[in-house]
This record gives structure tokens, sequence and C-alpha cells, in this order.
């Protein structure tokens, strides 16, 4: 575990001294970057206790370091003050075993909590249950005069409020919550109906796509028909598209649910990258090798 929180302050401070030199040389910088990003594991295996070894996971790291390299100006340095903080939280978040729970101690903790009066029935509990007991003990006294068939007005006065108030806790805690319950999937419902009538059309981002294309704005182009891609896959269950998930984190998605297309779709996300946050200028051989490996998509 120490190993552990080691490995992360190096990290940490690599990433300082890379962003630090920045000032000297953008391409330094760049190298530098891409040469820690293949450094870095996507999984670190550190032995643990009774022989066992815990498995943590720098994927997303490693990814976004890699993607820092494209970037240049104040978006690389913002990006790499993120990813300083992350590893430094990271590493502020390991702590040490804790020591063995006594089993002789636990079960009086928890004998004392349960003998505690404070976690008995609740004052609705309480109110209900007396008023109900006052009730069957004023009912039991009129008896008599129920069984000799003739009820007077005090008995109609207790039997109407005894009513009142059973029909005042089915509302109270039977009806309400749920009407309240009904209100609330409804608004969901209204919000989820919003949400997917201002989602972008498909076929509208592929003729977009094409568009830019053939005014040579490859750059635009790309961007449109990464968006479709995304919702295609969406669509087909592939991933699950949201507006705040990264790029990266869709690639590996894929990995595991469409293997087959994991490779396009690496290649496709590598030069939407170094386009849109590179700034590489683009032919028209990468967009027409983007929209096939999105027409191999579509066909599979």
């Amino acid at each position: 575990m120490g190993e552990y929180k080691e490995y992360l302050k190096s990290l940490s401070r690599r990433v300082e001294t890379i962003a630090s030199s920045e000032k000297k040389s953008s391409v330094s910088t760049e190298a530098s970057l891409r040469e820690l990003a293949d450094s870095i594991p996507a999984k670190v295996s550190i032995p643990g206790e009774k022989g066992r070894c815990d498995d943590y996971d720098l994927s997303c790291i490693k990814d976004d370091i890699g993607k820092a390299a494209f970037l240049n100006g104040k978006g690389r340095h913002a990006e790499l003050a993120s990813i300083r903080r992350r590893l430094e939280l990271m590493s502020d978040m390991i702590q040490n075993p804790k020591p063995g729970i006594n089993p002789e101690k636990a079960r009086s903790a928890l004998n004392a909590v349960l003998s505690d009066g404070q976690y008995g029935p609740s004052l609705w509990d309480v109110i209900l249950y007396k008023v109900f007991s006052f009730i069957g003990r004023v009912l039991s006294k009129l008896d008599p005069h129920l069984s000799g068939g003739t009820i007077n007005t005090g008995t109609w006065v207790i039997l109407t409020c005894a009513l009142a108030l059973i029909l005042f806790c089915l509302i109270r805690f039977i009806i309400q919550p749920r009407s309240s319950a009904m209100r609330r999937r409804r608004r969901l419902d209204t919000a989820n109906t919003e949400v997917e009538s201002t989602r972008p059309n498909i076929d509208a981002l592929l003729a977009m796509a094409d568009e830019q294309a053939a005014h040579r704005q490859y750059r635009e182009a790309l961007r449109a028909l990464y968006r479709a891609a995304l919702l295609r896959m969406d669509d087909l269950q592939i991933i699950n598209y949201s507006d705040s998930g990264t790029n990266w984190e869709y690639v590996r998605k894929v990995s595991r649910t469409r293997p087959d297309f994991a490779e396009s779709f690496r290649t496709v996300t590598t030069l939407f990258d170094e386009s849109v946050y590179g700034r590489r200028e683009l032919a028209e051989s990468d967009f027409r090798s983007s929209k096939s490996a999105y027409l191999a998509l579509e066909e599979n």
C-alpha cells in the first residue's frame, strides 16, 4: 500500500515538473507527456494482507495525460493542474489498515444500543396506540347499550370521531404519500420526454457532416460524424451516452462490448482528439476513413 502511495506522489511530481518546463519548449513538453503516458500501466497490482494482491486502475490518469499532450497553452496548463490534484487526492485517500475488531466489545456495544429507549417506537406510533386504546376502552364500556340495540348521542359522537381519525390516518400516511410519488413520477417522465426531444437527430448530423466535408471543413465534419457515431452506439446499447462522458471512457466501453469495432473506434477517437484539441489539419482521406468506420458500425 505504501509503495502505491509513493508511486502516486512520484507521478504528481513528474507532472508538476513537466508543467513547469512548458514555458521553455512546448514541443519537449508534448514529448514528455507522451513518454509519461506510455510508462503508466493501466492497472497496478500491490501485495496486500494475507498474500492477496490489490489491483488499482490508472487507465483514466493514463488517458488524461495522453490527451494533455494534444493541448496547448491554458488548456494544457488547466488539464495538468487537474491531473495533479487528482493524484494528490488519490494519495491522501490511502490509509493504513485498521486494527482488528474485538467481537466481545462489538456485541456489548450492540446490546447497549438496542437497550436504549430512544430507539423504540416513533412519536406517531405512541400517539396512535394511545388514541385507539382509549377508543377501545370507551367502546367496551358502552357495550351494554350496543347489545341492547340502542345507541345514545355520546356513542355516536365517539364513533364519528374514531372514524374521522381513521380517515385522517389513511389520508396522511397512505393516500397522500402515494399521490406525491405519482406526481414525482409524472414530473420525471415529463423531464425524460423533454430530454429525448432535444436529442440531436442522427440523420441530420450525418447530413451536416457530408455538407461540411463538401466545403472542405473536415474538422467540423468529423465533429458531427463522431457525435452521430456516439448516438448510434447508444441506440445499439454498445455504450451509455451522456454529455458528461469522455471519449476515452467510451473507447474502454466499446472494447468490452464490441471488440470487433474497438480498434476502428479508437483510431477515429485519436483522430478526433488530434483535430479538435490538437488543432491538427485534416485531409479528405481522414474524413473518408472515419465515415467508412461508421458505415461498418451500421452494417454490423
